[in-house]
């Protein structure tokens, strides 16, 4: 399980499913972004420039994005974290709208029993 489907959420979804993991990621937004999409306030852009994000491991991906500027928006941001979700067929293993209530490691079991808001 993954929490959340910003940046780092999508990026171990990707990875996690590609050494054949059955893997899920549960993020409380409606959508991809995590931070990026909930901070939607006037000037939230990236603090790096924006080359930083790209994810490296596809040069596809990496070449398939073009970049309006070095610090772009959020809109710009989250339009790209989208393009991300679709390229690499994320979203067919995102829960949206649940949230994490609670984490418990077992460990005579070796495993994680979470709760979400779901039950």
């Amino acid at each position: 399980m993954v929490v959340g489907a910003g940046v780092a959420g999508l990026y171990q979804l990707y990875r996690l499913r590609e050494q054949g993991l059955n893997v899920r990621a549960i993020d409380a937004g409606a959508g991809v972004g995590g931070t990026w999409y909930w901070n939607r306030y006037p000037g939230a852009r990236f603090d790096s420039e924006s080359h930083i994000y790209q994810y490296l491991f596809s040069e596809e991906l990496y070449k398939g994005w073009s970049w309006s500027e070095k610090f772009p928006g959020q809109p710009e941001i989250e339009r790209w974290l989208n393009y991300i979700a679709d390229r690499l067929d994320l979203r067919k293993d995102i829960q949206f709208g649940t949230i994490v209530k609670s984490a418990h490691f077992n460990e005579a079991t070796q495993r994680w029993l979470v709760t979400t808001d779901r039950g």
